[in-house]
């Protein structure tokens, strides 16, 4: 690993001669060392696969190492708590340097690994109305250890946040015949991973407010272009609202083909050659919900939570039209006349769904977008109420007096 960091290593140094030195990102190949653009792929992929493993199979291996290797003066940079940090945020934050979306997610998976959170410890759900779930599980010394590192290391915390967010937008295309599928496993492994860091500290939440900030032309670009930064602020709303409404309908759709089909078979309803033939839609229906419920889960909160720390990028002229039509829509999904499709048996045991914080979280959407606060602007605010009232599809007072009931 200290190879290839030193080989981008801005003043081709570490770690003998000083601190990484972040490199620049430019606009083309030509700010690629040519040095690196000579290097076989297989190089870094066999040292990325050997890190997946190790974390996988022997997180104690890479705990206890004693591999070190001199900084630039006194001190020795250990391969856990140095190196290891650095290089999956250097070469996820600087993309040109790997170009294989699949050797990207491979990271994306090593920092999932070591900053899990036990989705039962979740208790930041924004308005959620639960709490706390009991019998939390005792997760491996090495993820604290991991963190403590990256709170740290300070290029973890100005490059990380934006990373992250800035693959949530390139993942889109893999190259893949199944990329379509790919990308949400992606998306779900950084959202749970931006979900640990906010979790962790403030300084990860002001990371990500300042990344946001950067639409409006303050702070300090972390991609090298400001105009790159606004673009991926933009396409990152708009890739975070499609995934929304395509996951939460897939997710209510696979569930009332469950209720449908469990329906008919206790009232013994279907031949043996529908049995089998429903039994066989049951199975594929129950593997879908697992893994879109999640998903699902994840993306609501996730908007959820950014528009009340960053609302002026949902209330935007372009997005807020489409934005209220969506959360409209969705409303009408979990609170309109056919909710009470959404009843399926021990739901939230099976697939871990839970309506009431899905609707809780949408509803708060609304009030982090739509009520006055030091974030937003009156005219902002003012414009996505405009924009849900005119909704022709979806929009109704009664819808609202209906989920205000059923949150009550």
């Amino acid at each position: 690993m200290c190879f290839l960091l030193r080989m981008v290593d801005a003043h081709t140094a570490f770690p003998h001669a000083g601190p990484f030195a972040m490199p620049a990102e430019g606009s083309g190949e030509a700010e690629i060392p040519e040095a690196w653009a000579m290097l076989p792929q297989f190089i870094v992929e066999d040292v990325v696969e050997f890190i997946v493993f190790l974390t996988t199979h022997s997180p104690d291996t890479l705990i206890d190492s004693t591999a070190q290797v001199g900084g630039g003066g006194n001190e020795q940079l250990r391969t856990f708590d140095d190196i290891l940090p650095l290089f999956t945020v250097v070469f996820l934050a600087r993309p040109a340097f790997i170009r294989s979306p699949h050797l990207k997610s491979r990271l994306v998976d090593v920092l999932h690994m070591l900053t899990y959170r036990d989705p039962r410890e979740d208790d930041d759900y924004v308005d959620t109305l639960g709490g706390n779930m009991p019998g939390q599980v005792r997760l491996h010394p090495a993820i604290d250890r991991f963190q403590m590192s990256l709170d740290n290391n300070s290029v973890a915390r100005s490059f990380l946040v934006p990373a992250l967010l800035r693959l949530y937008v390139d993942i889109e295309h893999t190259g893949s015949h199944s990329q379509f599928y790919e990308k949400f496993n992606v998306r779900y492994h950084i959202a749970r991973t931006l979900r640990s860091l906010w979790a962790r500290g403030q300084s990860y939440v002001e990371a990500t407010r300042r990344f946001f900030l950067l639409q409006h032309g303050t702070g300090h670009s972390t991609t090298g272009n400001l105009r790159r930064d606004q673009q991926v602020i933009e396409e990152f709303v708009a890739r975070l609202m499609t995934d929304t409404t395509y996951l939460l309908d897939e997710s209510l759709s696979k569930l009332a083909i469950i209720r449908d089909i469990e329906k008919r078979q206790a009232d013994h309803a279907e031949s043996p050659e529908q049995i089998e033939e429903s039994t066989r839609r049951l199975q594929e229906a129950e593997r879908m919900a697992r893994s879109m419920v999640s998903l699902a889960h994840e993306t609501v909160h996730m908007l959820a939570y950014l528009s009340k720390l960053v609302p002026g990028p949902f209330q935007a002229g372009e997005v807020v039209d489409r934005l209220a039509s969506m959360l409209n829509y969705n409303l009408k999904q979990l609170a309109g006349p056919k909710c009470s499709n959404l009843r399926v048996r021990d739901m939230q045991a099976r697939f871990s769904f839970n309506p009431r914080v899905l609707l809780s979280e949408i509803t708060s959407v609304y009030l982090h977008l739509g009520l006055s606060s030091p974030a937003s602007s009156p005219e902002a605010v003012e414009k996505f109420v405009i924009a849900v009232v005119n909704d022709d599809r979806s929009y109704s007072v009664g819808l609202f007096q209906e989920a205000h009931g059923i949150l009550e």
